[in-house]
């Protein structure tokens, strides 16, 4: 076509620039995931949603462009390579950009001087079981922040059966505190057996939502398929 090289493929037809811009865009999408950090850090809260919502449409709108620049299809298929470019963009972005956020926010509350590592129990409030294609369960903190952590079935089982008596469900991690800040050691991922536990008490002051055995512990089911207490 007059000296410029066009790739095609049977749905869309790009120039070389196009294809690499692609190419590009599917790595953005994979690897987004794979920077996220281990950490999960309870105090402070740190609301970042809108500059990642910038940078996320900001990257889509201009791989969008790009792609409909570097389409040659005609008529509703460039619209339909310009979409596909901006949703890769978009869902890589959007984990990239909201995992450099939290490891800068982290990086800023627990400068190496000042921070330690300590095994420390933190008082429990709902334990959830996720069911669909996969199943996996996990437990909130207490507090009027909470956070997520994914537990084995073994711990979801020991709270499901252990709800009656004195004293919290606490979870047994390893934190790095500097200051008020507060994170848990690799609470990405699932925590090993025996986290959960039964603590005499809870901390002084009780969190808020901090749930006492005896009471609702609000064990609750998400995804297909029967309920907790059905199995």
């Amino acid at each position: 076509m007059r000296g410029e090289a066009v790739v095609q493929s049977r749905a869309i037809k790009l120039t070389p620039l196009g294809w690499v811009c692609l190419v590009l865009a599917v790595i953005l999408t994979i690897s987004g995931p794979f920077f996220r950090p281990d950490d999960i850090e309870v105090t402070p809260v740190h609301d970042h949603h809108l500059a990642v919502w910038a940078v996320t449409v900001g990257v889509a709108l201009i791989l969008a462009a790009i792609g409909f620049s570097q389409s040659r299809d005609t008529g509703l298929q460039r619209w339909v390579t310009s979409l596909v470019f901006g949703v890769l963009a978009a869902q890589g972005s959007w984990f990239l950009a909201s995992a450099a956020a939290t490891r800068l926010e982290m990086q800023a509350d627990f400068p190496a001087a000042t921070t330690r590592t300590v095994d420390q129990a933190l008082a429990l409030g709902k334990a959830r079981r996720w069911g669909g294609k996969t199943t996996h369960w996990s437990v909130d903190t207490a507090g009027p922040t909470p956070v997520r952590l994914p537990i084995s079935r073994t711990d979801y089982d020991f709270m499901t059966t252990h709800v009656a008596g004195d004293g919290f469900f606490c979870a047994h991690v390893t934190v790095q505190t500097a200051g008020k800040a507060l994170r848990v050691l690799h609470g990405a991922h699932q925590l090993p057996t025996g986290t959960v536990a039964i603590c005499p008490a809870a901390p002084d002051p009780t969190p808020h939502g901090a749930y006492k055995l005896g009471k609702d512990i609000s064990v609750t089911w998400y995804g297909d398929g029967a309920s907790p207490a059905a199995q």
